[in-house]
């Protein structure tokens, strides 16, 4: 998404998703691009659960209920 729009009907629809999930899964992105970090955002303004599984410091790191540092190829078999 760096540089890129995201399509209107793509916002809508992950707008939807969110609204409608019990919590949020942040997997391998450091959040640094507004466009996926404001489903962070929407999802705390809802009193979601914010789990977040990255190497490294994401931009939602005090947003989030519970924070994973390890890399997604260890922890998502584990899952």
């Amino acid at each position: 998404m760096f540089g890129d729009n995201v399509p209107a009907a793509v916002t809508q629809r992950a707008k939807e998703a969110v609204d409608k999930a019990d919590g949020l899964l942040i997997a391998g992105t450091s959040l640094q691009v507004f466009s996926a970090y404001k489903w962070v955002l929407q999802a705390r303004e809802r009193g979601l659960p914010v789990a977040i599984v990255n190497i490294g410091p994401t931009r939602a790191d005090s947003e989030a209920y519970l924070k994973i540092e390890s890399r997604l190829g260890e922890i998502l078999p584990a899952l």
